[in-house]
């Protein structure tokens, strides 16, 4: 079994000599089971906000917000090849 957490941020100067900042961000959590040796089950879910749309321009007063989640299931056919199947809403 193994567990990543994993935190992402930048930012960006408003303006030319300015000490205010837009920032992003984006949270993310991976759980891993390892069945067997050649075959593994994972699933993440993830956030990613950029109220002041810096990477991301929407124009909405929100900016833009996601929640993104998935499972999905490994089979490792050769030493450099793997299959995978994903699920996501």
């Amino acid at each position: 079994m193994g567990v990543t957490a994993g935190f992402d941020i930048g930012a960006e100067q408003k303006s030319k000599d300015s000490g205010e900042y837009n920032t992003w961000y984006c949270p993310v959590l991976i759980v891993k089971l390892n069945p067997s040796s050649s075959s593994s089950i994972a699933g993440r879910i993830e956030y990613y906000g950029d109220k002041n749309g810096v990477i991301i321009s929407t124009g909405s007063p929100n900016g833009f917000q996601t929640l993104g989640y998935s499972v999905n299931f490994d089979k490792n056919i050769r030493d450099n090849v793997m299959w995978r199947i994903e699920a996501r809403p």
